[in-house]
């Protein structure tokens, strides 16, 4: 079925390149509070209810993809991210 990706060092940097474009995404989210209280007007206390829902947001992902790859295998969730 995925005959089509012959090098198998594809998955591998395409992974890589996911994880650091999130682990990018982790370093600047917080350094973007400030300029993002003065854009939106939204105090700290504000942020400190929004923010946290992020991470919640991608434990729940993370749950579900994870039942993804049991159901339907590693590599179709992988290609398929």
């Amino acid at each position: 079925m995925f005959s089509i990706i012959k090098n198998k060092y594809y998955l591998l940097l395409s992974v890589s390149l996911c994880k650091f474009l999130f682990g990018f995404y982790l370093v600047t989210i917080g350094s973007i509070l400030v300029p993002f209280t003065d854009t939106f007007n939204i105090d700290f206390k504000t942020q400190s209810i929004i923010f946290p829902f992020n991470s919640i947001g991608q434990m729940m992902i993370i749950s579900f993809i994870g039942y993804l790859s049991d159901r339907f295998g590693k590599k179709l969730v992988q290609i398929i991210s």
